[in-house]
């Protein structure tokens, strides 16, 4: 009996033997002494400095992350990182704090689930080196206008549902969105997905303010409901050649008789004869001014870019980049498409 005693005590001083709690300027961090960094477990309120490193033993230990409802239900107005270490926010860490404005942490790379979910006030959010957002991890953050990233690649299920301030979404590189993810976004007047091959079911549902929607040409499918009751919808690009599969209630609930949808030129009569998509009573080819991008000179001497910044041909003209590209991409700080 002794021994087995000896062995449970034993087992316990073990657990986690190199992390240690400390407490400095009203947070509380969970160091990691193999690593030598640290992680906020818990904060404080009002206007939050995260700082770049926390000394504990004469040690400095590198700030990189909010631990798992960190910040839950705090009383916070506004973070601000300042560890250029600070890689992530973790499950719940700002849910319900409905008082926060502001948020900067630009080299933040993962934000957990429900992370800033219902964070009602928060209405300025840096998201410029995440890949990947997790499920609602903005849901019902009633104040946020505006969402661009050029880093975003993954967007999960009801990452922004609720953002009824949303008015725009510009998303690059973004190739996955999950359903509902921008559901009963209220005020969302423009989608720009110029990369995105999956978008989940109900991802726009009830968003009746859009007016416009651009796909690029990598979209395979679209699911039911993805655009369920957008009704004021005035001009849908779609860049894929042979018309994504979609079901019943795609596009149910659109103004099929006004929207006026663009397609690719050679692929205008697919659109008239697919399933769904014929129900759309006023199909174009593509135009740059279908998307208010104005053209250029066919023979104008330019450097063409990706959409993410990228150089993809130096000192070529618009006609030469026509026969080798297709799709969006930038030509003198402009969007145009080829």
């Amino acid at each position: 009996m002794r021994k087995i005693l000896l062995f449970i005590v034993f087992a316990l001083c073990m657990i986690d033997v190199n992390a240690q709690t400390v407490k400095n300027n009203g947070l509380t961090y969970k160091l990691d002494s193999d690593g030598m960094t640290a992680t906020i477990t818990s904060g404080t309120f009002g206007d939050v400095m995260i700082p770049a490193t926390v000394t504990y033993n004469d040690n400095k230990y590198n700030v990189v992350g909010v631990g798992y409802k960190g910040f839950s239900y705090a009383n916070v107005t506004s973070v601000i990182v300042l560890s250029k270490k600070f890689k992530m926010i973790a499950e719940d860490a700002f849910e319900y704090c409905s008082n926060i404005k502001m948020f900067y942490a630009p080299t933040t790379e993962m934000i957990g689930k429900y992370a800033f979910y219902n964070c009602v006030g928060l209405d300025s959010v840096a998201i410029q080196n995440v890949k990947n957002l997790d499920c609602a991890a903005f849901g019902y953050c009633s104040k946020v206008k505006r969402i661009e990233s050029k880093s975003l690649t993954t967007v999960g299920d009801n990452a922004f549902v609720g953002c009824s301030s949303l008015v725009s979404v510009d998303l690059d590189n973004v190739v996955s969105v999950g359903g509902d993810a921008f559901m009963s976004c209220t005020s969302l007047k423009k989608v720009f997905l110029p990369n995105v091959k999956t978008i989940g079911s109900g991802t726009f549902r009830d968003d009746n303010s859009i007016e416009s929607i651009y796909l690029g040409q990598n979209l395979e499918r679209l699911y039911d409901y993805t655009f369920y009751n957008c009704s004021k919808v005035k001009s849908f690009t779609c860049c894929v050649e042979i018309p994504p599969i979609t079901t019943s209630t795609t596009f149910a609930g659109m103004d099929k008789a006004s929207c006026v949808l663009y397609v690719p030129e050679e692929s205008v009569e697919y659109y008239k004869m697919a399933v769904n998509w014929k129900d759309f009573k006023n199909i174009k080819p593509i135009k740059n001014e279908a998307t208010g991008i104005m053209p250029v000179k066919k023979d104008m001497i330019v450097d063409v870019y990706s959409v993410s910044g990228s150089l993809i041909m130096k000192n070529t003209t618009i006609e030469q980049a026509k026969q080798r590209l297709k799709g969006v991409y930038i030509v003198s700080n402009k969007k145009i498409i080829f």
